[in-house]
């Protein structure tokens, strides 16, 4: 089951269940991955109530042990649609006895799409409802159609980021610097995609506080995506897939040597009884 927000130039279909884009069309080209047969069967998942992967799957709180996948459940998980027309629709989440097994948190999470003119815009607003101080991290992971091989793309970056620390995953943790191997490809403002950076897994721009990208095909704009309270950017595609994912992130995947306490996580937010954090990014063609 599809919501459908459409306008002159844009048609965006969400899917009614996880609140994931499945489609978005501008000027009827197609932005977003469609699920192609022996790749990521995902489009744009919200990553809630952890970005990337605990040590072990686990982690301890209150002196309790929980078992929690990667990207957490909210990707897997049905969405209520609060409110919807032409042009914006809202989604929940709310914490259930399901959750509370897996994350013992009292928690609202709405998802909020508009569309206007040549813009879709995504709105995030994360609520803690218990008694006492909630904890989680934040991300989004949309997969953006690609229609030639991956070294024709580019990112390019509001100020030089040359000097940027890279991290990249291994096994589905934080590895190392990948500063190294990324050679002449960061080229002060432009970072020119190549196969070779994803053949383990994502690279990671740490504390990047960055608010916006232009993701180009042979020099010319696609779009220029930008967003608000996200300090991190996960880039990663699948090997040899159609597609590459421009990830903004609030937290990332535990190093190896991290431990499990869930509340002394670096990055983590806390956030205090009856108050909620917003968050947004948005695409601009």
């Amino acid at each position: 089951m599809e919501t459908i927000l459409q306008n002159d130039n844009l048609t965006l279909k969400i899917n009614h269940f996880w609140a994931e884009i499945n489609s978005l069309l501008y000027k009827n080209r197609e932005i977003i991955h469609q699920k192609e047969e022996n790749f990521w069967q995902r489009q744009s998942p919200v990553l809630f109530p952890i970005v990337g992967a605990l040590k072990d799957n686990s982690y301890i709180f209150e002196e309790k042990k929980y078992q929690l996948w990667q990207h957490g459940f909210a990707r897997d998980m049905d969405f209520i649609l609060v409110d919807s027309n032409e042009n914006s629709a809202t989604f929940m989440l709310k914490s259930s006895p399901e959750t509370l097994k897996k994350y013992p948190f009292d928690f609202e999470l709405s998802i909020w799409y508009t569309i206007f003119e040549n813009n879709i815009k995504t709105e995030y607003i994360v609520k803690n409802t218990r008694n006492s101080d909630m904890f989680f991290s934040l991300g989004i992971h949309p997969a953006f159609k690609i229609w030639t091989n991956i070294e024709q793309y580019s990112l390019v970056f509001k100020e030089n980021y040359s000097h940027q620390k890279i991290d990249r995953l291994q096994n589905g943790m934080i590895f190392q610097d990948y500063e190294e191997n990324f050679g002449d490809y960061l080229n002060k403002k432009d970072l020119c995609l190549q196969e070779q950076f994803f053949e383990k897994d994502a690279m990671i721009l740490r504390n990047f506080w960055g608010d916006s990208i232009d993701f180009c095909e042979k020099n010319e704009k696609i779009f220029t995506m930008s967003w608000e309270n996200f300090p991190h950017l996960g880039i990663w595609k699948q090997p040899n897939a159609p597609f590459i994912c421009i990830e903004p992130w609030d937290w990332f995947a535990d190093e190896f040597e991290q431990k499990w306490d869930f509340t002394n996580k670096w990055g983590i937010n806390k956030l205090a009884p009856n108050t909620e954090k917003k968050y947004s990014w948005k695409l601009e063609f």
